[in-house]
């Protein structure tokens, strides 16, 4: 007799997917052969696969065994029961063994749960929040829990995940991680949703995302402190500069400064026109600069810091600054080296004044002041006589820079012995720069009353802002807005230009960009083709002689061709005046027809007249180019039968 065991199968798998196989074990524990005649299960979800061990045939011999392999394959969440069912040739020919399946869903559990939301703190615009932490859980029981995607978007990055690379399977109870900020593009609260795509129940799932945006003002200074090295006491050298930008996205107010510390008095500070105040309010991405100056009052190593006042939450934001006093010299030069730091190109700076200081007890001769280097700098020096002990020797300076980029050459103060007094001079030529890409715009060709757009990249060469003041064109082009606010260094900014034609053949035009620019205004030619339609027609009159009253004359053509470069759009074939009656034509142009250029068509017309005499019409075609209406005569006799 034949025997199955187990005596029962159980399946859970996730709809759409086949379960691990089982195996049933048949067994013939009768003396004779046992015939099988099928082998079979009652519900589609249940199928029979070829396993590793020997599979059941068409007999099984006595004390053998044969093994049978069942899948479950859902197609839908829910319970299955059914049986697989063998049949043999005994008396009872048929065996059950009861088949269960169920088909089940993962299920995909949030941490901070999905109800609650996951809340950050409020940050500043273009800042980045502490992480935060989401976990992303398979609750089980019993089957896997497959990840396909885990995004987010907007002002929610991701910035770690323990749940890459997806697909990521999650076995029952198994987690993953992932770490979030929070980095608001714009003020006032921000949403967004952490999305999952998974096989668990529900499909796609999300955990929604809140924060708040500020925008507050933010001061950073470049560079973040300044050393200036050994300086002779009592004098000064050349003053730094230092960058203060607002990072923020709030207006940035400064309203005053200060130096703090054991040193304070050996430093003083002026804006960057040489007020010795920096007040100032900068929108966000504004710049201003502030000089430092360093004139020791004693030896050593002297330190203190430039304290800024503005309207930045938290504490005052400070300026490391320092320098060494060293003993002077019997000659001193005050500065020892001058930078002018940024000026505009052609424009002259402030003078700045080098002061030779005699500190020894005979009078010195100064006999040339010259500079040499770079022509962007002017000496203005006092009249020639000897220098006092104690006295001094003034030379004004100028710095009128001719080109962008660093400039520099030397002042030189020779004295009657020939020794030789330098300071360095400095410089640096700013502004903006244009450039165009691409350098032209064709348009190619276009019929009038057609529009053609194409974009333009206006390029900030320079090393200053770019401020565009206006921008226009000429000819048969129209500009769009562009380049509003500004265009920093190395920036670019968008156009976009349209071709109208008003007319045919070549048209030219400029686009002409006002602006602070070095060498403005810059113009950029713009060109394109106007396509317009022409017509031909010959001849310009018919005249069909006499033809008896009642017959109809051989036909004469008239030949419209299109010699222009558009299409030629022909609205209308037509006779008219008092006889038109007596002819009648053969439109081949279509009455309403188009004509590409250089194509043609012809129009038949016959001469059938109605009464004796000079009968007249006109033949009128309309159509969209230039001298529409064209008219050609139409004129014959008729002439009366013989009686």
């Amino acid at each position: 007799m034949p025997r199955l065991t187990p005596e029962s199968l159980t399946f859970v798998a996730v709809p759409g997917t086949v379960s691990a196989p089982q195996t049933l074990t048949l067994r013939n524990l009768g003396e004779t052969t046992l015939v099988i005649s099928g082998i079979d299960t009652n519900d589609p979800a249940f199928a029979l696969v070829r396993g590793r061990r020997p599979p059941c045939g068409n007999t099984l011999a006595p004390g053998s065994t044969c093994a049978v392999d069942v899948v479950f394959a859902p197609t839908a969440a829910g319970v299955h029961q059914a049986a697989l069912l063998l049949s043999t040739d005994l008396p009872y020919r048929t065996i059950e063994v009861p088949l269960t399946g169920t088909g089940v869903r993962p299920r995909l559990e949030f941490n901070p749960p999905a109800a609650d939301g996951l809340a950050f703190p409020v940050t500043r615009i273009g800042h980045q929040s502490p992480p935060r932490t989401v976990t992303l859980r398979n609750p089980g029981p019993t089957v896997p829990l497959t990840l396909t995607d885990v995004v987010a978007g907007d002002d929610f990055l991701i910035v770690r995940t323990g749940c890459a690379p997806c697909p990521r399977s999650l076995a029952p109870g198994q987690s993953c991680d992932v770490d979030m900020v929070f980095r608001p593009r714009m003020p006032g609260l921000r949403t967004g949703v952490l999305v999952v795509e998974s096989d668990a129940e529900g499909g796609r799932q999300w955990l929604g995302l809140t924060g708040e945006g500020v925008a507050e003002p933010e001061l950073t200074a470049v560079p973040a402190s300044l050393s200036f090295g050994p300086q002779p006491v009592g004098t000064s050298g050349a003053p730094q500069w230092i960058e203060l930008t607002n990072t923020g996205r709030a207006a940035l107010l400064l309203s005053g400064a200060s130096f703090t510390g054991a040193h304070a008095a050996d430093f003083t500070f002026a804006d960057q026109d040489g007020r010795p105040d920096i007040r100032a309010e900068l929108k966000p991405e504004q710049s201003t600069r502030v000089q430092v100056a360093f004139r020791p009052v004693d030896l050593g190593q002297r330190t203190a810091e430039l304290l800024l006042v503005t309207n930045e939450p938290g504490p005052a934001p400070g300026i490391p600054v320092s320098g060494v006093g060293v003993a002077a010299p019997a000659v001193v030069l005050d500065p020892t080296s001058v930078d002018f730091g940024s000026q505009a190109v052609g424009t002259p700076s402030p003078p700045a004044t080098v002061t030779l200081r005699n500190n020894s007890p005979a009078p010195v001769g100064i006999r040339t002041t010259e500079v040499t280097g770079d022509d962007d700098f002017d000496v203005t020096p006092p009249p020639g006589q000897p220098v006092p002990a104690g006295g001094t020797f003034p030379v004004a300076v100028t710095f009128t820079p001719a080109a962008l980029g660093s400039r520099s050459a030397v002042l030189a103060m020779t004295d009657a012995h020939g020794l030789r007094y330098e300071v360095p001079l400095s410089g640096n030529g700013s502004g903006a720069l244009v450039s165009f890409e691409p350098a032209a715009l064709d348009f190619g060709a276009r019929p009038p009353g057609g529009t053609d757009r194409r974009d333009l990249t206006i390029r900030n060469t320079g090393n200053a802002r770019l401020i565009v003041n206006s921008l226009h064109t000429t000819g048969d082009f129209v500009n769009g807005p562009g380049c509003v606010g500004g265009v920093r260094p190395g920036d670019e900014c968008m156009v976009r230009v349209l071709f109208r034609p008003t007319g045919g053949g070549l048209r030219t035009g400029e686009l002409i960009v006002t602006s602070n620019a070095v060498g403005g205004p810059h113009r950029l030619p713009l060109s394109g083709t106007g396509l317009v339609p022409g017509i031909g027609i010959t001849p310009g009159a018919l005249n069909f002689g006499a033809q008896d009253v009642g017959s109809e004359s051989p036909p004469q053509t008239v030949t419209v061709s299109g010699p222009g470069s558009a299409a030629l759009d022909i609205t209308g074939v037509s006779l008219t005046g008092a006889d038109s009656g007596d002819f009648r034509l053969r439109d081949g142009c279509g009455g309403r027809g188009r004509l590409l250029p250089g194509q043609r068509c012809v129009i038949e017309v016959t001469f059938v007249p109605t009464a004796p005499g000079q009968r007249t019409a006109v033949l009128t075609v309309t159509h969209d180019a230039a001298g529409s209406p064209h008219t050609i005569p139409l004129s014959g006799e008729g002439r009366a039968g013989v009686v």
